[in-house]
């Protein structure tokens, strides 16, 4: 890679920016997600829990990853 390929600062700085609000918008949905699944187990909608919770599972993987 020669030195005008190089991502640079800038780009660094944007990633970090990117991921940052990545993190914030997966942390706004977690609740969400939670109360969309009590609101299925009460409903007994167990299809409804399980997608609910295998989404919540999802999102929880790619928080790990992204604060790694």
């Amino acid at each position: 890679m020669s030195v005008a390929e190089h991502p640079g600062i800038d780009r660094m700085v944007y990633d970090v920016a990117r991921r940052d609000a990545r993190i914030a918008e997966l942390e706004e949905w977690r609740p969400l997600l939670i109360k969309y699944a009590q609101q299925k187990l009460d409903a007994e909608d167990w299809h409804g829990v399980q997608d609910a919770t295998s989404d919540l599972r999802d999102l929880d993987n790619e928080l790990d990853g992204l604060k790694f």
